[in-house]
């Protein structure tokens, strides 16, 4: 899964008339670690069944941590 399929999934709520309606999740965004490397940090639908996908941050650059 890549990080755009993952902000991209929505889940079926249920609304105050009982009707199902898809709606996207929030985000966490939990770093791991701080080092020379950068930022390394995990994220995944709060809430909800979703993969949890790894990342290196540095500057402005993200990289898929492997």
């Amino acid at each position: 899964m890549t990080l755009e399929e993952l902000l991209r999934m929505t889940v079926k709520v249920k609304t105050v008339n009982n009707l199902d309606l898809d709606m996207t999740p929030e985000f966490r965004v939990s770093v791991q670690k701080i080092n020379k490397l950068g930022v390394h940090f995990i994220i995944h639908a709060e809430g909800y069944d979703s993969e949890t996908l790894d990342f290196i941050c540095s500057g402005d650059k993200i990289f898929r941590r492997k």
